[in-house]
């Protein structure tokens, strides 16, 4: 398993800024790793569920709004990808079930809380909704990731 400080290096976040973060994936559920701390390894990390699908297209200058909103939805699958890698590592290293109860609480009333900010706070009834949502959602994931290194 990495250290944490060793997979934002390999990843290149400490060159590159974390929203050039690489790793991601739709909400999925991810097998605790085997651990050695006596924490019971039945409970298992849940990934972040993303409230929209992953785009997977290149970006452009000339692109459309919709399009805007997708390269940025990209950039947020990227650093969510690293608030998944931090996290997990965090619950693998917890020493208890009950630990790995708490985070996994705490990961998800974050999650919810960004999804519902950023939806309410886009809604002025025009096309860069899209837009502002998505950056809006970019913005939070930024903040949760900076302050997860921040913590190691």
């Amino acid at each position: 398993m990495f250290s944490p400080r060793a997979l934002i290096a390999s990843t290149g976040l400490l060159a590159l800024g974390v929203a050039a973060a690489t790793f991601a994936g739709p909400a999925a559920l991810a097998s605790a790793a085997p651990n050695t701390s006596g924490a019971s390894t039945s409970l298992h990390y849940v990934k972040i569920a993303e409230p929209f699908s992953a785009p997977g297209r290149t970006c452009t200058k000339d692109d459309t709004t919709l399009a805007i909103s997708s390269c940025i939805l990209v950039r947020v699958v990227r650093v969510d990808g690293t608030v998944n890698a931090l996290q997990h590592d965090r619950f693998d290293r917890a020493s208890t079930t009950k630990a790995r109860k708490a985070l996994l609480v705490s990961d998800a009333k974050w999650n919810k809380a960004r999804i519902k900010g950023c939806a309410s706070a886009a809604h002025t009834g025009g096309t860069i909704d899209r837009i502002t949502e998505a950056q809006c959602l970019l913005k939070s994931s930024k903040h949760r990731a900076n302050k997860l290194i921040n913590a190691i």
